[in-house]
């Protein structure tokens, strides 16, 4: 079994990620759960989103094959979940 590290986020490594927030009460995600407490995501949360790779876009795959920037599909989960730091401060 081959495992490749293609990002910070697979090292543990949680750098520059972007946290979004406060989440706006007509936010499409409030209701879904988080990858991360499976927790509902509500009004006024933070969160950021978390890169799982190309998906079935055979240009985007081929990029992330060559180790090269790539549009990823990504999943929201609470910013603190992901990083361990509290949005607040």
């Amino acid at each position: 079994m081959k495992f490749y590290v293609k990002s910070v986020i697979d090292l543990g490594i949680r750098k520059n990620l972007p946290c979004f927030g406060p989440m706006a009460t007509d936010s499409v995600f409030i209701g879904q759960l988080c990858p991360g407490c499976q927790k509902v995501f509500g009004a006024g949360d933070y969160v950021t989103l978390i890169a799982l790779g190309p998906g079935n876009d055979r240009v985007e795959q081929k990029k992330a094959a060559a180790g090269v920037e790539y549009k990823a599909i990504a999943v929201e989960g609470h910013w603190q979940c992901i990083t361990g730091e509290d949005p607040n401060g």
